[in-house]
């Protein structure tokens, strides 16, 4: 198997590089939309990226690691630690520097990357990326094919920063394609779709990315091709949209290239720019 690389990574840089955009560069009348309302909504997006990269991280590690028999596989993160009883169907996933773990409980053998509808339970204890710790546990379902997929619902214990959140997530996790060309590097894509809720104290900020809408992102270039994510802070009528499908003069796209157009509503109010990420 190929080394799985974490898109929700890059949507997190994409997502801060955004709202950093938007907060700085303001076309409306600020009477319409405050200073304090695109602070918030960056600061917002902030953290719902930083739990994005740090589950996408996560996720990384269980298909490349969780999957089949091969623990010859590379990662990019440390190099972990696996061990599988075949008796328990159980997979443990190590980190030794920072005492972090991830435990795969499948209800059958451990299967491969042809096997269908095998499920399971992971139980997360202080995986820590990028100064994000993840505690907690999630069901599993994994198919295998042409486009291999996770299905992945639960709920985690985030500690960002020091700030303690808790984060649900239900989603798609694809490889796209190049799966078959398993010694190619360059023609891998992978995709992501579905929802996610990210409670911070009184606030939560939902993600929501549809599979006609499946944000995707070839190896070979440095930023999604397609796709579009919505985060909006739920009650309070606000929200950032990207979308990744567009060239510089804001015409439907899927080359590679570093725009995307971005829509930000708060009330009314809304504004859309195409962005150079």
């Amino acid at each position: 198997m190929k080394t799985t690389k974490s898109l929700l990574a890059t949507l997190a840089i994409v997502l801060f590089a955004s709202v950093t955009f938007i907060s700085c560069t303001e076309t409306l009348e600020p009477a319409i939309v405050k200073p304090e309302d695109a602070e918030e909504l960056k600061n917002s997006a902030i953290q719902n990226s930083q739990a994005e990269n740090a589950t996408g991280e996560a996720l990384g590690a269980i298909a490349t690691y969780g999957i089949s028999e091969d623990w010859t596989k590379n990662s990019k993160l440390e190099d972990p630690h696996v061990t599988y009883d075949p008796q328990t169907f159980i997979v443990v996933i190590r980190y030794m520097e920072s005492g972090g773990s991830i435990t795969i409980n499948w209800n059958q053998q451990l299967p491969t990357y042809d096997s269908e509808n095998v499920t399971g339970n992971v139980v997360i204890a202080q995986f820590t990326i990028d100064n994000v710790t993840i505690n907690g546990a999630f069901d599993i379902t994994y198919n295998g094919g042409d486009q291999p997929t996770l299905l992945v619902d639960g709920t985690l214990n985030l500690n960002m920063d020091g700030n303690n959140s808790v984060y649900k997530i239900q989603r798609t996790f694809v490889w796209y394609n190049g799966f078959n060309t398993l010694n190619d590097h360059s023609d891998d894509a992978f995709a992501i779709y579905g929802t996610s809720l990210l409670t911070e104290g009184t606030k939560v900020f939902k993600t929501e990315i549809f599979e006609n809408q499946k944000v995707i992102k070839y190896n070979t270039c440095a930023y999604p091709q397609q796709g579009i994510t919505r985060m909006s802070v739920v009650g309070r009528n606000r929200s950032v949209t990207v979308d990744y499908g567009v060239d510089k003069d804001g015409n439907p796209s899927n080359e590679c290239d570093n725009y995307a157009k971005f829509t930000i509503k708060v009330g009314s109010a809304s504004l859309t720019s195409i962005v150079e990420l």
